[in-house]
């Protein structure tokens, strides 16, 4: 029993010595701070005498450069105005325009007018939109027979070629009355040196009828007295064929040469034809 006692109070006393000796070991088993190392001392340069100091070549200054000048923006102007169409002045024509002299300006005595257009061109050649510019005089009906004459027309493709775009031309078309025609000469039954042979009609020998009369008239070819471009001016009896068979009479037939003689140029002669059964 006394050993079991004194086991016991030994194990007591390591437990109290253990339990004092705790804080010591947990003081020495915590790490120790590493130690800093001293910054080097500062390095003193010591002034150089001017007999040791090392002679530098002086720097030549730069040359100045110039200015640079930036433009002022300046501020953006109007914007172009559009291209207007080209106009045409001198225009060449593939086919002309071709115009006929107004009823009323001959009703009124006009004789002479004159119109200026300016039309539409086409890639064709053709015009469309005409304006009338200027029509002397107004009101007879020289702008409308402008216009009527201008939209048969047709431009040359030289005169288009490199126009602008819907590019229009301008001329002036010009009126003169026509003039009257003269009064062609008329030979009267002139005399004939190879005279027409007229055969009665196939219907007027059914008809029985037994003579007949037509009259012709008809242009002198001149140089041989003989007719052409015949036309009847007197028939009778109608509807036998008459004219027809004075005309086929006519064709071989001349007038002497006094006669010949007599007849200008474009003269017509005047004569009957008679037919007998």
């Amino acid at each position: 029993m006394g050993v079991r006692f004194q086991s016991r109070g030994a194990a007591c006393a390591l437990l109290a010595l253990g339990l004092l000796a705790a804080p010591a070991l947990a003081q020495q088993a915590k790490p120790k701070p590493r130690a800093t190392t001293p910054p080097p001392p500062p390095v003193l340069i010591e002034p150089t005498r001017p007999q040791d100091r090392i002679p530098v070549p002086p720097i030549s200054p730069a040359p100045p450069r110039p200015p640079v000048i930036t433009p002022s923006p300046r501020s953006p102007g109007p914007p172009p105005a559009p291209g207007r169409p080209s106009v045409i002045s001198a225009p060449s024509w593939a086919r002309q325009p071709m115009v006929e002299f107004p009823n009323r300006a001959i009703a009124n005595g006009v004789l002479q007018g004159r119109v200026t257009l300016r039309c539409l061109t086409h890639p064709n050649g053709t015009l469309s939109d005409c304006q009338v510019i200027e029509e002397t005089p107004a009101g007879q009906g020289f702008a409308e027979a402008a216009i009527a004459g201008a939209l048969r027309a047709r431009l040359s493709p030289r005169t288009i070629d490199g126009a602008a775009t819907g590019a229009r031309v301008q001329f002036t078309t010009r009126f003169v009355a026509p003039a009257e025609p003269e009064p062609f000469m008329v030979l009267r039954d002139p005399a004939w040196a190879v005279r027409p042979r007229p055969e009665m009609p196939r219907s007027a020998r059914r008809a029985r009828i037994e003579t007949a009369q037509v009259r012709l008239e008809c242009e002198i070819v001149p140089g041989f007295g003989r007719m052409r471009n015949c036309r009847v001016l007197e028939d009778g009896p109608a509807g036998h064929g008459f004219g027809e068979a004075a005309i086929q009479a006519v064709r071989g037939a001349e007038i002497t040469d006094e006669w010949l003689a007599r007849a200008a140029p474009g003269a017509r002669a005047v004569f009957t034809i008679t037919f007998r059964r």
